[in-house]
């Protein structure tokens, strides 16, 4: 599958999907398993699920790989855009609870942004375990946690994938790394936007992109 941001050298240009995708899951587990260790937040977020789902974070990143049929980048581009959720609203706790409705949503924002063929919203529902009109109102809780802030700069999208390829590395694991440490914003990040993107911010863009979702989910 092509995708209009394809980068001119890419970091993951050798590592498939099923590679960065083990990566990605085998990060996120220690990152859950640390933050239940130590975070006693009595915060709940829109993300919450009642319960712990019954699927291990490595085996839903495997389900969605699987089956969403994506390019390579998104799943990076999706670990960005939690990032930047995390960074922006430190109140919301990556535990057991809310750690899979966070993977699915940042999953289904970058491959609409990122990539001209996607899913749509019913088919993410559906690999996620979620229902359709969940997901839609996440994903509009999830952009404005960013502020429709959705475009990734090469620097930030290199500095993410060697994150995670240092974390492959044995010798490396006892080092504290952030694959989700980007450039601050500002910094080295322009704000560019794709102008076929429904994701572009304003007051009208988003009201647009509002009335979007709903269509979404009214059709499905």
């Amino acid at each position: 599958m092509h995708t209009s941001r394809e980068l001119a050298e890419d970091p993951l240009a050798m590592v498939n999907s099923t590679k960065i995708t083990a990566l990605i899951g085998d990060w996120i587990t220690q990152l859950v398993k640390a933050q239940e260790e130590f975070n006693d937040s009595q915060v709940v977020s829109y993300f919450h699920a009642q319960s712990v789902p019954g699927i291990t974070i490595k085996d839903y990143l495997n389900r969605i790989d699987t089956y969403s049929n994506y390019s390579k980048g998104v799943i990076v581009a999706a670990m960005v855009y939690m990032a930047r959720v995390l960074r922006a609203h430190p109140e919301i706790p990556v535990i057991g609870r809310t750690i899979h409705r966070l993977i699915i949503t940042a999953v289904l924002v970058a491959a609409k942004f990122t990539d001209d063929v996607h899913l749509n919203n019913a088919a993410f529902a559906q690999i996620g375990g979620v229902s359709v009109s969940e997901l839609a109102r996440l994903e509009v809780h999830f952009l404005s946690l960013i502020d429709f802030h959705l475009f990734i700069s090469e620097e930030e999208y290199c500095a993410a994938s060697q994150g995670y390829l240092r974390y492959s590395c044995p010798a490396l694991r006892g080092i504290k790394l952030d694959p989700l440490a980007t450039p601050p914003r500002g910094r080295h990040e322009s704000r560019e936007f794709d102008a076929d993107s429904p994701y572009t911010p304003g007051s009208a863009d988003r009201a647009r992109y509002r009335r979007h979702a709903e269509t979404t989910t009214a059709a499905c």
